[in-house]
């Protein structure tokens, strides 16, 4: 009897290895649905205007796991614009631009979000330069932003530059705490630089760093709301 015991448990623990293992082969190697490759060439071969989409990297995670997507803002006008990439404050509507993601799941889980009152101004790092035909990811764009202490004859300090890496900011619905329910979810990347009465701080351009930005990149940034293709991740336990 116990041996007959021993071989069901170890019947269970090998069936939940290869579920395991079968799931992790799924979400790492499942190719992703044709109707998501279809939708973004459709966008992409739009004539003109701004397009926005939404690529996933995969599309089946573990609860709890952070989805992997890329977005891309592509410039389909014949002008050179100036856009900003997201920015701390950008996903809870304190400043522009307003970016986030549009999540929903059957079970209705909003995702979790904490409050900044206080956003970084405004710099020229944040604006992205598009001629036609260019793109730009607003989340993850690096730059290299240089800083110079000026020479300090008390302390016997010399002029100093340094530099260090600079990148966008990513809206806090794509962490991994909202997504801690099994199931669906359908998620779309919406994007906008039309100022309006729920916007805290607007553009949050500071005295002291107005004269660095150039008012002109400002004047070029387009008043626009575009809102990306949808994609559908699938939790799962294992």
């Amino acid at each position: 009897m116990k041996r007959r015991k021993t071989y069901i448990i170890i019947l269970i623990v090998t069936l939940l290895i290869g579920i395991r293992v079968y799931r992790q082969y799924q979400a790492e190697t499942l190719r992703i649905e044709d109707y998501v490759y279809s939708d973004i060439q459709e966008r992409i071969d739009i004539d003109s205007g701004i397009v926005c989409i939404l690529i996933p990297q995969k599309t089946y995670y573990r609860i709890g796991e952070k989805p992997q997507l890329d977005v891309l803002i592509i410039n389909k006008t014949d002008s050179t614009i100036y856009l900003p990439g997201c920015l701390d404050g950008s996903d809870i509507r304190t400043r522009l631009p307003y970016c986030d993601f549009l999540v929903s799941n059957k079970n209705i889980l909003k995702p979790q979000k904490w409050i900044d009152v206080s956003p970084n101004p405004l710099i020229n790092l944040d604006l992205q330069k598009l001629s036609p035909n260019d793109c730009f990811n607003p989340l993850s764009d690096y730059k290299l932003k240089s800083f110079k202490i000026n020479k300090d004859n008390a302390l016997n300090l010399p002029e100093t530059t340094f530099s260090q890496l600079y990148n966008f900011w990513e809206p806090q619905s794509l962490q991994g705490r909202n997504f801690l329910l099994p199931g669906n979810y359908e998620i779309q990347f919406i994007y906008s630089t039309i100022p309006d009465e729920n916007i805290l701080f607007d553009w949050n351009v500071s005295c002291n760093d107005f004269e660095q930005l150039n008012i002109d990149l400002i004047d070029s940034i387009p008043e626009i709301k575009i809102q990306s293709n949808t994609v559908k991740l699938k939790y799962r336990f294992l």
